[in-house]
């Protein structure tokens, strides 16, 4: 009887992990620069991401799906992060989730940039 109550806690305490780990914060990454690639985690299943970015000379719009582990990837093709523009203000991606919350993300000052950061023509 010790067993089997062992075994059931077991399974209710892997059961608690997995939920914790699927219910996380949704997240935006910048995968690479060039072309820019967008991965997204910790949404929900099958769930309609809106994810706009926008650059100084060009705004891009996609609808994209979560997939049933709730991550997503784009490429954005039209833009390059390099030279002048990777050290660009305005450079900036927008997730509108189903529920209506807004993710942002903006990449960070890089080390090697002139301070301030250069606005390409």
């Amino acid at each position: 009887m010790r067993v089997l109550a062992l075994v059931a806690a077991c399974l209710c305490a892997v059961g608690i992990v997995g939920a914790a780990q699927t219910a996380s914060t949704p997240r935006l990454t910048l995968v690479d620069r060039t072309p820019v690639v967008i991965a997204g985690t910790g949404f929900e299943a099958r769930e309609r991401v809106r994810v706009t970015v926008r650059a100084p000379s060009l705004v891009v719009r996609r609808t994209i799906r979560a997939s049933e582990n709730g991550r997503f990837r784009t490429t954005i093709e039209g833009l390059r992060l390099t030279g002048r523009l990777r050290c660009a203000y305005g450079v900036t991606i927008v997730a509108r989730l189903q529920g209506g919350k807004l993710l942002l993300w903006a990449p960070r000052r890089l080390a090697d940039c002139a301070s301030p950061p250069l606005t390409p023509p």
